[in-house]
């Protein structure tokens, strides 16, 4: 089984604040995903869902490249960091959902 990790990635933030209609503004962005694998993990015990966290946080700085060095700076993007968090909270009732299966025998 496998959980998916929403995040909308802001392609030309600075842009967005010359957009001066909302279509305009949200053909600026994109929703981009990635899957988590969890079928082979105890959900019912803490290491498992300690080993779930650690994919899902590898897979969301993966998702908003947190850590790259942009040429020119190392200073780390804000908008990498933002995507960060939304990405940690899209997939939160997801994680309580396949525990309490788990913890159901499903």
């Amino acid at each position: 089984m496998n959980m998916t990790i929403l995040s909308t990635i802001a392609l030309c933030a600075p842009m967005a604040l010359f957009a001066t209609t909302p279509a305009l503004a949200a053909a600026l962005t994109e929703t981009a995903s990635v899957s988590v694998r969890h079928a082979d993990l105890d959900l019912t015990t803490p290491a498992g869902q300690e080993v779930l966290e650690r994919r899902i946080d590898t897979a969301a700085r993966r998702l908003c490249r947190v850590g790259e060095v942009t040429t020119g700076t190392r200073i780390a993007s804000p908008e990498s960091a933002e995507c960060y968090r939304k990405a940690k909270r899209s997939v939160h009732d997801a994680v309580t959902a396949a525990i309490t299966s788990n913890r159901r025998g499903g």
